[in-house]
């Protein structure tokens, strides 16, 4: 199985923390945010590892070799032009199996990563939770998905969408008739495109999983991780 990160961001919401730096080299818990993915993602049973990069993209590559880190592929996104797009450029690495997805910036659960994997179709990854901002409410019938609303006020929904994903290759196809939305092409709005044309489940998680948006945000998994030891 293949897993990509998507990395490529700039991380302008944790400045001056990103200003020499990828935001996925950020350290939380004395490792950098990367370091864990891929801890996270190897222990999940993924073998080969894509990287879709973007700032500062040297800086992650002297990484990989410092650490001398194996099957890990970087692969460029020229443009940044939103997530759709990240996917949409690692199409290649993929090849015709499916494969999972996960944002660089998050911290996730190594058994929550493989129970999305033991579906083996489409499936995101949600968890429930009262919060406000620019989180996706996921909207389901019985666990199969109807769509992630990226307009709050359509629903009162507290599951949120998390940034895990299992795929077949026909994301790639919805990723194409997508259309672009503040400049940039969304895979939230791929995948309800593709929750219309194949079924795509809902995986409720039940660890954990926090989103490195702000320093409050790393601060609050620091304290996490140092609880559990992780």
């Amino acid at each position: 199985m293949k897993a990509v990160i998507l990395a490529a961001g700039a991380g302008t919401k944790v400045m001056p923390l990103t200003e020499n730096i990828p935001k996925v080299l950020i350290s939380v818990g004395n490792k950098p945010l990367l370091s864990k993915s891929i801890s996270v993602l190897r222990e999940s049973g993924i073998d080969e590892i894509g990287i879709v990069v973007g700032y500062k993209k040297e800086k992650i590559k002297e990484f990989i070799h410092r650490e001398n880190l194996k099957n890990i592929t970087l692969i460029e996104q020229p443009k940044i032009s939103g997530t759709a797009n990240a996917v949409q450029v690692s199409k290649d690495f993929a090849g015709k199996d499916n494969f999972l997805v996960i944002m660089g910036d998050n911290l996730y659960s190594p058994n929550d990563l493989k129970d999305i994997l033991s579906y083996n179709k489409n499936c995101i990854g949600a968890i429930k939770m009262d919060v406000g901002g620019n989180y996706g409410k996921v909207l389901h019938d019985d666990w199969k998905l109807k769509e992630i609303a990226e307009n709050t006020s359509k629903t009162d929904s507290n599951l949120i969408n998390v940034g895990a994903y299992l795929f077949t290759p026909k994301i790639f196809s919805a990723i194409e008739k997508t259309t672009r939305h503040k400049n940039e092409f969304n895979i939230t709005d791929s995948i309800n495109i593709l929750s219309k044309e194949e079924e795509v489940r809902v995986h409720k998680m039940k660890d954990y999983w926090f989103d490195i948006g702000t320093i409050e945000d790393i601060i609050k998994a620091e304290e996490h991780l140092a609880k559990t030891g992780e």
